[in-house]
């Protein structure tokens, strides 16, 4: 309610409707998320929390051919924005593109995405794309970190391991057989 009095008093401040339209979402409001996140776009197309909280909106309301059209539509550059790799992951996982949507997340891990359900997004589109092993090891990486827990997060996130670590494991090395500096805090799944 303190958002909505706060934009009556000065309708052009966006972080003010960012904060409304995030608390939409959080309260499962999703369709006055879509609408509040929509009017910031209308003023500022580039404006990447809103974008995110569209996306993340129309995905929770399955509907997936608008959240295509807005990421299509977003005049930054995905390539170049973890948050907005990882949405791309999980909707072409929606629609069923499981190797796209691993390179997504895979991307998004590359740019600096710590999240565990990233990694484990990126896991469960290996496994369903039958790479098992690759799967697998993404899963002990996350474990791994979740026990050294935050301070050691920034090594954790560089998820993307050498091209050799990687044709090690598939080549059929156990986990707990490969080098520690090739699976570990530091291992990584993008070729």
């Amino acid at each position: 309610h303190h958002y909505e009095q706060a934009l009556e008093r000065d309708p052009g401040a966006l972080d003010v409707a960012v904060n409304l339209a995030a608390l939409h979402l959080s309260q499962g409001r999703h369709e006055s998320c879509v609408n509040e996140s929509r009017q910031i776009l209308v003023r500022d197309p580039a404006h990447l929390q809103a974008r995110l909280l569209l996306l993340e909106a129309l995905l929770a309301l399955d509907r997936l051919a608008e959240a295509d059209q807005a990421l299509a539509q977003t005049p930054l550059p995905i390539a170049e924005h973890m948050e907005l790799r990882a949405v791309q992951g999980r909707l072409h996982g929606a629609n069923g593109r499981l190797a796209q949507a691993a390179t997504s997340y895979q991307a998004a891990i590359a740019l600096g995405d710590t999240r565990t359900q990233t990694a484990l997004a990126l896991a469960r589109c290996l496994l369903e794309s039958g790479e098992a092993r690759v799967a697998a090891v993404v899963v002990a990486a996350v474990g791994l970190r979740q026990c050294v827990g935050d301070q050691e997060a920034h090594r954790v996130h560089r998820l993307l391991a050498p091209r050799r670590a990687l044709e090690q494991l598939r080549g059929g090395y156990r986990h707990a057989d490969a080098r520690a500096d090739h699976v570990g805090v530091d291992m990584v799944l993008v070729e």
